[in-house]
């Protein structure tokens, strides 16, 4: 029988997904975040009681299929293999474009946040900053994280919670600007040359880093972090598991040194957020002080840069993973699901 490829997307529900994978499945790609609701709602509870989610229940159910992923996971088992499809999308897109230049010169904003759609941790920062950051200090592009309704259960169940973090009336205004004109058709490598790096990004010191995962507890890098790097920020990760250590791990400084990171290693999703802003808040209104590391630290963030689009450096540094990627896209009869462009890449 001939291999058989599925590629999961984060719309599909679990019949879907059950429907498409079974003994003779070679490989499942999961590109993105799991499928569901990307906060819990309305069965947060169901969450924070803890749930295997099916992805993971299917890994073990299927020890002879391989299972690629986006999503980071603790894992012993053989047939799991993290792959950031959505970091090297990125990076061979800067690859082949004209990159945002890191400026030496002073930048007006001490940090920025980007995100796009409702996740718990952009609507949790997206209430805190409006409370306690002075705004003029920060740019932003968000969208879709201004109802608290959506996460309460989740600030609730945290025992950091402190009423003083959030006020329900107060929230960063939607600016996301959903498309750029483009000669050559539209992704995120335009928005970010167009318009994120020169209007946001590299205006500022610091990006505070809210990746599109959900409510799964896993780590996740995008080209949010990607886009960070290239226009030569030090990004503070919030919400993301132990984000710091995979991107070390990739080859990225992390900036543990600058930050307190401690939030990263905490289960409770509010803390590994809230947490973040409250442990760094001195730091992170203190322009001068910003300015000054960033200075400091010029050379580990010119090294960021260049890895985010050194498309050799992630060919080599993902070499094995990245032959069972081109194996997996090379099955007969496969149905792409709007992941054909990355077959390309694939095959340089």
């Amino acid at each position: 029988m001939d291999m058989t490829t599925f590629i999961v997307s984060p719309s599909d529900s679990d019949e879907t997904i059950l429907k498409n994978i079974n003994k003779d499945t070679r490989f499942v790609i999961n590109p993105d975040h799991y499928n569901g609701s990307t906060t819990g709602y309305p069965n947060a509870k169901a969450h924070i009681q803890g749930t295997t989610y099916l992805f993971e229940q299917l890994i073990e159910e299927f020890p002879n299929t391989i299972f690629l992923s986006d999503v980071l996971i603790e894992t012993d088992l053989p047939n799991y293999v993290w792959f950031p499809f959505c970091c090297f999308n990125i990076v061979f897109n800067f690859s082949n474009r004209e990159i945002f230049p890191i400026l030496d010169s002073p930048r007006p904003k001490t940090c920025n946040i980007i995100g796009g759609k409702t996740r718990i941790q952009r609507t949790l920062a997206s209430f805190w900053l409006a409370n306690n950051y002075p705004l003029d200090q920060l740019t932003y592009h968000t969208h879709e994280n201004d109802d608290i309704g959506q996460i309460i259960e989740w600030i609730h169940h945290s025992a950091y919670y402190n009423k003083r973090h959030l006020n329900p009336r107060k929230f960063l205004l939607n600016t996301f600007i959903d498309r750029i004109s483009s000669d050559n058709g539209y992704n995120n490598a335009d928005r970010a040359i167009e318009y994120l790096l020169p209007e946001h990004i590299g205006k500022s010191y610091i990006s505070l880093q809210t990746e599109s995962n959900g409510v799964e507890g896993r780590m996740k890098l995008t080209e949010k972090t990607i886009q960070s790097f290239v226009g030569g920020t030090m990004p503070l990760h919030l919400g993301n598991w132990r984000a710091n250590h995979a991107c070390s791990s990739i080859g990225f400084e992390s900036f543990d040194g600058v930050f307190d990171t401690s939030h990263l290693n905490s289960d409770d999703i509010y803390y590994r957020t809230i947490g973040g802003l409250e442990n760094n808040k001195e730091f992170l209104i203190d322009h001068e002080a910003v300015e000054q590391t960033w200075y400091n630290n010029l050379d580990k963030i010119k090294h960021n840069q260049h890895l985010s689009y050194d498309i050799t450096y992630w060919y080599e540094h993902f070499a094995s993973e990245f032959s069972m990627v081109k194996e997996a896209f090379s099955a007969k009869n496969m149905d792409f699901r709007g992941w054909k462009y990355f077959f390309s890449y694939i095959n340089q």
